[in-house]
């Protein structure tokens, strides 16, 4: 990795105020070396008020670009396309013009790509702190591993960053493997994602390669979410993060010798650990649906443990400690959690509604369907 300055990149789009939020946070924001170029990256919209809010801002700590693309490219051209100055670069942090930064996040950020730059697994950083799933909407505390960041095989678009041969890597795989046919390889809850995302894209590019994300436990970046291309209904905060606002010393950890793995369902995976300290689920081959949203199509092992209600249990642990995944390590006695094969898996047909519902990703319907799903569980 080029050890100079990682460029802070905007990608900007017909939203001034948001824009000018996203700069007064960076001011505010805490930088240990100089010389950090920031370039605005702007798509052709029917306005120039983002333009004049980009080319009036003043930024004291390095070089500014402003780019005006002289055509629309869409949201997710655009992050392809502005994607590549990373290999002008070295290293890029890239913010969406809806997110809010915390005064740490050039210094994490500037030190995570540093750690990872040759961790091969590795194919980004996150800046934003997940508090809820994206497929069910449930709140998610990854295991504690005694370290301040995990790993997640779900790309961030909140926030994430890049060195030149991570966004390489997976610029290659589109050239050279991705098809329409690929898409088979996500889950249900992205297949219905718009086809406006880049991050859809990169899902497949994460699950193909068997590559993750590393992700933050405390939030480096939070997204104000107002009325835009990926949400044309109305502002809502339901994807705000808390914010880290005090200086730390981050400790982060190797991938190849963590256990705070996660799949792309949000699923715990590190299933070697887990027999090493469960003995009793040693001799099968099983993973993790404790949230209740993956179909017996989405199961890739003869087992699972499930929070669903099912029958022919080979085992049974209950669901006192949080997050869930201890009850499994602690052995603790219940019938919440079942380990059984996986053909015994009752439809979650709420859930598979919910999915239907995807393409309106932020609207009613999909509350509703939170709703129905919630009723579900209580009712089982």
């Amino acid at each position: 990795m080029d050890q100079s300055s990682p460029a802070i990149v905007i990608v900007a789009y017909n939203r001034p105020d948001s824009l000018n939020r996203l700069l007064g946070s960076l001011l505010e924001a805490q930088y240990d070396i100089k010389d950090i170029p920031l370039i605005i990256s702007i798509d052709k919209s029917n306005s120039d008020s983002v333009q004049q809010v980009a080319e009036t801002f003043k930024w004291p700590f390095g070089v500014k670009k402003v780019i005006l693309h002289p055509e629309n490219l869409g949201l997710r051209q655009h992050i392809l396309t502005v994607g590549d100055l990373v290999i002008t670069y070295g290293s890029i942090i890239m913010l969406e013009d809806d997110l809010y930064v915390s005064p740490f996040f050039y210094i994490y950020a500037y030190k995570a790509l540093d750690f990872y730059k040759d961790e091969h697994k590795i194919a980004g950083i996150a800046l934003y702190k997940i508090e809820r799933t994206e497929n069910t909407y449930d709140r998610f505390n990854p295991i504690e591993s005694g370290f301040d960041n995990y790993f997640l095989q779900l790309p961030c678009s909140w926030g994430q960053a890049w060195t030149a041969s991570q966004w390489s890597d997976f610029k290659q795989f589109m050239d050279q493997v991705y098809t329409k046919d690929t898409m088979d390889v996500l889950p249900k809850y992205i297949q219905y994602w718009s086809e406006r995302s880049w991050k859809k894209l990169y899902a497949i590019y994460l699950i193909k390669t068997g590559r993750y994300f590393v992700y933050p436990r405390f939030g480096l970046s939070t997204n104000f979410n107002p009325i835009g291309a990926n949400n044309t209904n109305r502002a809502n905060d339901v994807w705000q993060c808390s914010l880290l606002v005090f200086p730390r010393n981050f400790l982060f950890e190797k991938y190849e010798s963590s256990f705070a793995t996660y799949d792309i369902h949000f699923e715990w995976n590190a299933f070697k650990f887990i027999k090493e300290k469960n003995p009793i689920l040693k001799d099968y081959d099983f993973e993790l649906d404790l949230l209740g949203a993956k179909c017996v199509e989405e199961i890739k092992n003869p087992y699972v443990l499930t929070t669903q209600k099912v029958k022919n249990n080979e085992l049974e642990f209950g669901d006192s400690f949080k997050p869930i995944e201890l009850n499994i390590l602690l052995n603790q006695s219940g019938n919440k959690i079942a380990l059984t094969k996986k053909e015994n898996l009752k439809q979650a047909w709420f859930i598979r509604m919910q999915n239907t519902y995807r393409p309106y990703y932020y609207s009613w319907n999909k509350m509703v369907n939170k709703l129905l799903i919630k009723i579900e569980n209580i009712l089982r």
